[in-house]
């Protein structure tokens, strides 16, 4: 059960990027972009849902070293100072 969620899982995230990119390249208000637009919605609340109940499944388990690479990125503030622990 748990590679079929996977495989929703990743189809939704497909299916988000390519319906986002069709909502912005077409004329605002149209059908065409109604239409991806509510196909958008659909597919992220799909991918937020099973991301939710595949999360205590993940491995390696959530820690802080999931986190290094964007911590990497706010290490220094605006004056070039390292922030305060």
């Amino acid at each position: 059960m748990i590679k079929s969620l996977l495989w929703v899982h990743i189809a939704c995230g497909i299916a988000a990027i390519l319906l986002g990119a069709v909502a912005v390249a077409v004329r605002k208000g149209g059908r065409i972009h109604v239409g991806a637009g509510n196909g958008f919605a659909a597919a992220m609340i799909g991918l937020g849902l099973t991301a939710a109940i595949l999360e205590p499944f993940r491995t390696p388990a959530a820690g802080i070293a999931d986190h290094r690479p964007v911590r990497l990125l706010f290490r220094r503030d605006l004056l070039g100072r390292r922030p305060a622990p």
